[in-house]
């Protein structure tokens, strides 16, 4: 039995489960909430093994924001546009690795709408989820796209049983037979090497993903053809196409017909003894009222792009509207101002919340953000008392909650007056960096600043993994451009 403390109940229907590493939001009951908790511990168990992470420094806890599916013969889920107004229907998850957040949105879902029963109830996308956050944060940039995918499906379909794991079995949404069909586009998977790339629909190329890298890991030769390929991607190899070939012995356009012939065969599964450790502590308690209305909204508020600003400040006022007197909502309520509408406001709400309790941790940090918004958009005479402003609220942040990435990453930006950034700073950024080495503008921002402090190793330390990316994106290009400046700029001259 779960050692669970349950905090006493208010009006909102929203829980909060916490344990060792991951916090769980969701408004299903305490009973599978805690159930999908213990599962997750068990799946980070076994990942730390697998990946010899069992010794590495306590992580950040991870936040997973658990959402109900959508109703039958519903062609939208409410709930999940919530946080995505664009979503389809047939979303399962969102990652999110941002300054502002590290977190998923995940559909808990039987996946009917797909013709699959979930074996395990529902827990296949979450555990799927945990497992994408844990390839993201201990192999940044490291891994193409589609393997950090792939693995993570891969890990969602494990059976967990009173003494033993199965792992490796046929994922409960995507089924071989499923991934099986129009095999021709697997090459563009392997070969995409941005945000732009063409491919029929995500769940063919969650499936497709997932089915390459259980043919990759079914066979020991593969494996190791694998991680030497791998390599070569790191060391800079641009052409994928090409690298593949020489590595597998084979071009990848023969990969379609070894995909389908292995489809067809036998589940190759590895077989764990379960550790024997005690139950998982999980402590769950009940969300505010206002969480009922802007949890989701104020994850939105997070990303980067918000789809309709204006409409989502006036879904989040009108919400807060109707509990004037809760924090939750008042909260909220001055994210969306200093974000998305009206500055001044935003940070009055926050002060009061201050005066209320001076070791808010988020009022802190949103006032020192605001004060940095200010300070770059105030010409040079006028940045010092924003920057000195914001320092002070971030100061204060930090020591509410020491060892905060966004604290951390936010305090560093105070201290941009300089050319010459100073070694307070740089370790500011390398703390960062070290606690949410998954988010590449704190990267790339933490690569500058080492770069000016003539400290090109680290900065290329900090680069080369985003800018070895293949998928990496706008932010591979960024990183491939300051690592192409620092070659002609470091270059030694010819005699």
């Amino acid at each position: 039995m779960d050692k669970v403390v349950v905090a006493p109940q208010s009006s909102g229907h929203w829980l909060r489960a916490e344990s060792e590493h991951v916090i769980v939001y969701s408004d299903e009951t305490a009973e599978i909430l805690r159930g999908v908790v213990a599962d997750l511990e068990v799946l980070d168990h076994a990942l730390r093994t697998i990946y010899g992470q069992l010794d590495a420094p306590a992580p950040r806890k991870y936040p997973i924001y658990l959402i109900r599916p959508a109703y039958p013969g519903a062609t939208e889920n409410e709930t999940f546009r919530r946080f995505n107004p664009q979503a389809p229907v047939t979303l399962i998850s969102m990652d999110i690795a941002e300054v502002e957040d590290v977190f998923s949105v995940v559909v808990r879902d039987d996946f009917k709408f797909g013709g699959v029963r979930d074996k395990t109830a529902g827990d296949d996308g979450v555990l799927g989820a945990y497992a994408y956050h844990f390839f993201s944060e201990n192999f940044p940039f490291r891994q193409p796209r589609w393997l950090t995918k792939g693995a993570a499906i891969y890990y969602s379909s494990i059976d967990i049983r009173a003494d033993r794991l199965v792992i490796g079995g046929m994922p409960a949404l995507f089924d071989d037979a499923k991934a099986a069909r129009d095999l021709r586009k697997i090459t563009d998977l392997i070969a995409e090497t941005g945000d732009d790339w063409d491919y029929p629909d995500r769940q063919r190329y969650d499936a497709q993903s997932a089915l390459l890298v259980r043919y990759l890991w079914a066979d020991p030769d593969r494996k190791a053809r694998l991680a030497t390929y791998l390599e070569r991607i790191e060391r800079g190899d641009r052409d994928v196409k090409a690298t593949w070939a020489e590595v597998f012995g084979e071009p990848v356009e023969k990969l379609p017909a070894r995909l389908a012939s292995y489809a067809e065969q036998a589940d190759v599964v590895t077989t764990l003894p379960r550790a024997s450790a005690p139950a998982p502590s999980i402590r769950i308690r009940r969300m505010p009222a206002g969480a009922d209305d802007l949890i989701l909204e104020l994850q939105q508020l997070k990303t980067v792009s918000v789809a309709s600003p204006p409409a989502l400040l006036r879904r989040i006022r009108r919400a807060a509207a109707r509990r004037p007197d809760e924090r939750y909502s008042r909260q909220a309520l001055a994210r969306a101002e200093i974000t998305v509408g009206d500055r001044d406001k935003g940070e009055r709400l926050l002060e009061q919340l201050l005066a209320e309790d001076g070791g808010n941790l988020e009022a802190l940090r949103l006032l020192g953000s605001s004060q940095l918004y200010r300070a770059a958009a105030a010409d040079r005479e006028h940045k010092s008392p924003f920057l000195a402003s914001a320092r002070s609220y971030l100061q204060r942040a930090d020591a509410a909650e020491p060892n905060d990435y966004q604290t951390l990453f936010l305090l560093a930006q105070t201290m941009v007056d300089s050319e010459v950034p100073s070694p307070e700073r740089l370790a500011l950024l390398r703390r960062a960096v070290s606690l949410a080495p998954e988010v590449a503008k704190i990267r790339i921002v933490a690569a500058v600043a080492f770069l000016k402090a003539d400290d090109a190793q680290t900065a290329f330390a900090l680069l080369k993994p985003i800018s070895a990316d293949p998928n990496g994106g706008a932010a591979t290009v960024q990183a491939k451009k300051i690592l192409d400046l620092m070659a002609r700029v470091l270059e030694p001259e010819t005699p």
